[in-house]
């Protein structure tokens, strides 16, 4: 699961990176000897960082794990926590329930689905390469994030917090 965890971050990162968003890591992120992640915690500024409080759950892969010698099908899992920051300062998370938000197949076929908004993409590798704005904007077309009482939070923010 740490490699996992690890192109989840990628992803991340290169979808803030191609849209000219600040990115903070510093000395969060931890990596495992062989490059997975154990933890990590970044901070994305700009305009468009507000759409990152959508992600806040749970990311499934199903793949052919490139660390077994016998080439199974492994299914690994990747918890991602979103809160916005105001003023250098994490507030209040967005809520996190342990739902599973997005699943990646990447065999015996390729798509990515979003369980939410019903949004399927086939090309998998571009989407963990950082194209996930139809996700995105489809979670927020949705009026995702939902508060604890059903409201979609609507502050306007530039920062998220990823962890």
């Amino acid at each position: 699961s740490q490699d996992w965890a690890a192109m989840v971050l990628r992803m991340y990162l290169r979808w803030a990176a191609r849209r000219g968003l600040s990115i903070a890591t510093g000395r969060d992120v931890r990596r495992t000897s062989t490059g997975g992640v154990k933890s990590a915690s970044i901070v994305v500024i700009g305009d468009r960082a507000c759409r990152l409080l959508t992600e806040a759950g749970i990311h499934r892969v199903v793949r052919l794990s490139p660390l077994d010698p016998q080439n199974r099908r492994h299914t690994s899992f990747a918890s991602v926590g979103v809160a916005p920051t105001v003023e250098g300062h994490v507030v209040s998370p967005a809520p996190f329930d342990g739902n599973q938000i997005r699943s990646y197949v990447m065999d015996p076929y390729t798509k990515a689905k979003d369980l939410r908004t019903g949004i399927e993409r086939d090309d998998v590798h571009a989407v963990l390469d950082g194209d996930i704005d139809d996700f995105l904007d489809g979670a927020f077309a949705a009026g995702l994030p939902r508060d604890r009482n059903g409201g979609t939070g609507g502050a306007v923010m530039d920062k998220a917090a990823i962890s």
